[in-house]
């Protein structure tokens, strides 16, 4: 809980120092910061209650994202609760997601196919004798179109593999490896704590005033980007999930693998230009040393 308020905390200050005068519409977080640890893969956004802490070797994938004027800066990283360099097969996860993510730097361009990058990604996990969970993407940014909720945890994809990178366009690039092929499995609709509200009027009927309150505060304080329930003063799991039910809403479910294989997920924002693409977030070094 204390990283969440943290990590928040740090992306609202220094939004709120971003004066450039062009800029006089919202800017802030585009995503809660979301502490998923060890099996738990994504999205897990604490309530106000939860007193879980971190111990020594705890693999930790923290996720934040930022905006201004709706243009999405999105990062995620692994981080091992560790005094000392990570060796072993947990190092092969970390190192084949971190070599991924240098080589598409480097060789994204306008003209590339999203292909090309999926393609990398599965020949470094080879390399790294790893799998790539392909339940994470590629995806192009778009004004208030940043991190989007994951509908089905199997290996296919709806996105056009075929679509190419565009000179000024910014792209989410989402690497997750394992060492094995770990099951994974949406907790219970119970457990949601990150929800949107959904920007399609498919609620516009909605006639529960029993909602009112709820629905009424979420159009106020996030009318565009995820929020964490904990941020709701009216925000208790029934009328959360009941909101889902009408369709006033869309959860981000958390995500969970089996426990005996290793993780990581890194991601990160790139800004593709013709004379050199520029990797817009970056995460923390810790020392690694795979043993491929």
């Amino acid at each position: 809980m204390d990283i969440c308020e943290v990590g928040d905390s740090i992306i609202t200050k220094k939004a709120a120092a971003y004066k450039k005068k062009s800029v006089s519409k919202p800017k802030g977080i585009a995503f809660p910061t979301s502490v998923s640890v060890n099996n738990i893969l994504c999205n897990f956004c604490p309530l106000a209650t939860d007193e879980t802490t971190l111990k020594e070797k705890d693999i930790v994938k923290i996720e934040m994202a930022c905006h201004v004027a709706g243009y999405i800066a999105v990062s995620v990283y692994t981080h091992v609760v560790s005094g000392e360099p990570i060796t072993g097969r947990l190092a092969d996860t970390i190192g084949a997601t971190k070599k991924a993510a240098d080589i598409i730097t480097k060789i994204a361009k306008p003209g590339i196919k999203m292909k090309d990058l999926t393609d990398i990604i599965q020949k470094v996990a080879a390399a790294f004798d790893c799998k790539s969970l392909e339940i994470f993407r590629c995806q192009q940014l778009k004004c208030y179109d940043g991190v989007q909720p994951i509908k089905s945890l199997s290996s296919g994809c709806d996105d056009d593999d075929d679509f190419v990178l565009e000179h000024g366009k910014a792209y989410s690039i989402d690497i997750a490896m394992a060492t094995g092929d770990p099951k994974l499995e949406f907790l219970e609709k119970g457990h949601t704590t990150i929800y949107k509200r959904n920007l399609v009027e498919r609620n516009a009927e909605l006639k529960e005033d029993s909602l009112d309150p709820v629905l009424s505060e979420i159009r106020e304080k996030f009318p565009s980007m995820p929020f964490p329930s904990r941020a709701l003063e009216n925000g208790s799991p029934e009328n959360l999930l009941e909101c889902v039910n009408h369709e006033a809403l869309v959860p981000y479910p958390i995500v969970q693998h089996s426990p005996g294989q290793f993780v990581a997920r890194l991601k990160f924002t790139l800004l593709v230009k013709k004379r050199g693409t520029h990797a817009l977030t970056s995460s923390p070094k810790q020392e690694v040393r795979p043993m491929s």
